[in-house]
C-alpha cells in the first residue's frame, strides 16, 4: 500500500502506468481499489481500460472504485458503462453509486437507465438515488421518468416523485 499510495502522491503519468501494469498482479482488494482511485486521480484518461477492467472484480469495493473513477471522468463512455453497471451489479450499493454518478453527469442516456433503475432495482435506496438524480436532471425525459416513481413502495421515492 505504500508504494501505491507513494504513486498516488507522485502524480506522475508513468507511476499511473505501473499502477495500470501492477493492478492484475495485487491480490489484496482494498491496494486493487486504491490503484483505480490512483489511476483515476493521476491519469484519468490513461485508465479507462482499468476501470472498465475494475467493473468486473470480484471485490465490491474495486467496483466501486471503478464506478467512481468512471463517474468522475463524465465521458460518453463511462456513461454506458455506468448504464451496465446500474442494470447488472448485484451489489446495491455499487449500484446507487453508479445512480449518483448518472446524474450527476446526465443525458439521455443516463436518464434511460435512471428511469429503468427506478422502476425494476429492488433494493429501495437504489430507487431513492435514481429519484433524485432524475428530479435534479428537470429535463422533460427525466420528469416522465419520474413519475414511476409515484406509487413506489418506499415513501421517500414518492415523496422525491411528487417533487418534495
Amino acid at each position: 500500500l505504500d508504494a501505491v499510495m507513494g504513486a498516488i502522491r507522485s502524480n506522475s503519468p508513468a507511476q499511473a502506468a505501473w499502477l495500470i501494469n501492477d493492478f492484475n498482479s495485487e491480490s489484496v482488494p482494498a491496494i486493487r481499489a486504491w490503484m483505480i482511485r490512483g489511476v483515476a486521480d493521476v491519469a484519468p484518461r490513461q485508465g479507462l481500460s482499468l476501470f472498465e477492467q475494475g467493473l468486473k472484480d470480484q471485490s465490491p469495493w474495486v467496483r466501486l472504485a471503478a464506478v467512481d473513477s468512471l463517474g468522475k471522468m463524465g465521458t460518453p463512455q463511462a456513461v454506458s458503462d455506468l448504464a451496465g453497471v446500474l442494470s447488472q451489479e448485484m451489489n446495491p450499493g455499487v449500484r446507487q453509486s453508479a445512480a449518483y454518478w448518472l446524474g450527476k453527469i446526465g443525458g439521455a442516456l443516463a436518464v434511460a437507465a435512471l428511469g429503468q433503475s427506478l422502476t425494476a432495482d429492488s433494493n429501495p435506496n437504489v430507487r431513492v438515488q435514481a429519484a433524485q438524480a432524475l428530479l435534479a436532471a428537470g429535463t422533460p425525459q427525466a420528469r416522465r421518468a419520474l413519475a414511476a416513481g409515484e406509487n413506489d413502495a418506499d415513501e421517500r421515492v414518492r415523496q422525491i416523485a411528487h417533487g418534495r
